[in-house]
């Protein structure tokens, strides 16, 4: 014997307004039939079963219920209550009759509407290589759900950035002999691996990486911005629910960076040596114009790189309605 389920009002006044909710696919339609929700007994009403184990919680002015019977893929029958104008269309009138018009239900049991994807960012982690050094290498973890990892750096010409081997996309780079860029990888390893940043000097490096969940994996990067003697920049056009990634860097050690209203602070490193640099990174939500405020104590030939992440489309999103009666 099948379990019960019963959608009662909210599914046919739906219905009644001409909106068609959706079924989903495992749901098969068993048959529609109607039947006579009342009658008249010496001036009182009596309301009649229909049929056996569903009582019709509405009736159509002409003093019936229109119902269909659905199964589920868990072997559930499913009533519904339909207008009659939804019944005529499904096909024959009255009895117990199968109804060859399955597709007029393609969108009844959930409505999907669209849903954004909230793009967050969950990890980051800095590193600096303390002195003139070809490259730097530093662990990084990523978690579950993270679909994007961005490297920010502070260095001179960086030749390839790698994360558990895998190579990075390049967004934006000042082209300065002091420079700060920004790097990206989608879909990366999930675990913990090193990030690699090779350049074509023996300069100082201090970089940072930073993971995000919700991004858009096709196209990540959106609005971008450099400024090649200033530490600010500007990002004009964003969209709200991206967020913005701003790296700036200082050809001075001993200076101090801190950041502007609204941003956090991801990551903040120095190194000595040749080609000394003091560089970090932040992000702050997207929307409209947006200025990236970092301040340094000591202004020793700064640059800086900024790029809008952009999150995932939004995606339609099942909505089920709560059943207002249910038979076990």
């Amino acid at each position: 014997m099948f379990n019960k389920k019963v959608i009662g009002t909210i599914i046919g006044g739906l219905l009644a307004a001409g909106t068609l909710p959706v079924v989903p696919q495992e749901m098969e339609l068993l048959f529609s039939y109607s039947r006579p929700c009342v009658i008249q007994e010496s001036g009182a009403t009596t309301t009649i079963p229909s049929p056996n184990e569903y009582q019709p919680t509405q009736c159509s002015p002409d003093g019936n219920a229109y119902i269909s019977v659905f199964k589920d893929s868990n072997g559930n029958k499913v009533y519904v209550e339909i207008s009659e104008e939804r019944y005529k269309l499904m096909g024959e009138e009255g009895g117990y009759k199968l109804n060859p018009s399955k597709n007029e239900y393609q969108t009844l049991f959930e409505a999907f509407v669209l849903e954004a994807n909230a793009l967050s960012v969950t990890g980051s982690t800095g590193a600096t290589s303390g002195g003139a050094a070809t490259s730097l290498t530093y662990s990084h973890t990523t978690a579950s759900g993270d679909d994007l990892v961005v490297v920010e750096i502070g260095a001179d010409t960086v030749t390839g950035i790698t994360f558990n081997g895998a190579a990075f996309t390049e967004a934006i780079s000042t082209v300065t002999t002091f420079r700060s860029g920004i790097w990206y990888k989608i879909s990366p390893f999930i675990g913990t691996a090193n990030v690699v940043v090779s350049q074509s000097s023996t300069w100082a490096i201090t970089s940072g990486a930073t993971n995000y969940s919700g991004a858009d994996i096709t196209t990540p990067i959106g609005v971008t911005a450099v400024a090649e003697a200033s530490e600010d920049i500007t990002l004009n056009g964003t969209t709200a629910g991206n967020i913005i990634t701003a790296v700036a860097r200082n050809a001075n050690s001993a200076t101090t960076l801190s950041f502007g209203v609204g941003q956090t602070e991801r990551w903040n490193q120095n190194s000595a040596g040749t080609g000394q640099n003091r560089s970090g990174g932040s992000t702050k939500a997207a929307g409209g114009n947006i200025t990236m405020d970092q301040t340094f104590s000591l202004n020793d030939n700064p640059s800086a790189a900024g790029a809008e992440i952009k999150a995932a489309a939004a995606v339609a999103v099942p909505q089920k309605p709560t059943p207002i009666l249910e038979f076990n």
